[in-house]
């Protein structure tokens, strides 16, 4: 709230200036207003009709950048990922305004099958918000990620300061393979938390696999505006494909997406 220096009588030097009685005008169209009269502290808003929206967004086929030595798509909501036994990893990320700059608080859920398993070696598939700096292999790029990986656990890996760390892990509730493991990523000023879940449609209930205290994870305000989606592999032999789908998000102030 402004603070508007007054001299004696009321007087601000450029013409006097009265507490509004009026009742707060609704959410609506941006204006600066011509109002000569100051607001009180504690007025209060309507909400716009039906509230404000925060319910979770579908993310769309488009906006979509390939990254890794994997391929990568998304078609019909469905985002595609192959990973052969000479490459490492396929990744999509979108780039969008995902919530407030100065306070990120964001939730992004999907749902990951593994439809081809490699003949052998280690895989993941993963989802995670993410700043801006994304080279091709991620190395840098800070932010959090939750990942489930062929062991049967869900991990959460974060990036504050430039490289990787792993705070914890769970048993994930479904297999990689069955078409129904959940993975959820909570993103706010008040930590990072990991959550999975299972089904054929979005959970009604989920497990925490891990969370951390509050902490800025990605390197300046305004941001917080990657969605990721990835799989990759570690060694072996055989394809790796994945599919992730249900891609959904949503800010969790009710700031436009």
């Amino acid at each position: 709230m402004a603070i508007i220096p007054r001299g004696a009588g009321g007087s601000s030097g450029g013409g006097s200036v009265a507490l509004s009685d009026a009742t707060p005008a609704a959410l609506g169209t941006a204006s600066p207003g011509v109002s000569t009269e100051a607001s009180r502290a504690d007025h209060v808003h309507e909400a716009p009709s039906g509230g404000v929206d925060t319910s979770l967004q579908a993310a769309p086929d488009t906006g979509w950048t390939a990254a890794g030595n994997g391929t990568a798509s998304s078609t019909g909501g469905v985002a595609t990922l192959a990973v052969s036994a000479a490459q490492a990893s396929a990744v999509l990320r979108r780039t969008h305004d995902l919530c407030s700059p100065h306070l990120p608080a964001l939730e992004m859920v999907a749902r990951v099958t593994v439809t081809t398993v490699p003949a052998s070696g280690s895989y993941y598939v993963g989802i995670g918000v993410i700043n801006d700096d994304i080279p091709s292999n991620g190395s840098t790029a800070r932010g959090a990620i939750a990942q489930a990986q062929s062991d049967g656990s869900t991990y959460l890996f974060v990036n504050g300061s430039g490289s990787w760390s792993f705070p914890g892990s769970a048993a994930s509730p479904a297999t990689l393979t069955g078409g129904s493991l959940w993975l959820r990523i909570v993103y706010s000023a008040g930590g990072v938390a990991i959550l999975a879940g299972s089904g054929a449609t979005l959970p009604s209930s989920w497990t925490t696999v891990a969370a951390v205290a509050p902490q800025h994870l990605l390197s300046g305000p305004g941001l917080v505006r990657n969605l990721l989606v990835f799989a990759g592999r570690g060694g072996g032999t055989g394809d790796l494909e994945v599919e992730v789908s249900d891609i959904q998000w949503r800010s969790l102030l009710g700031a436009p997406v």
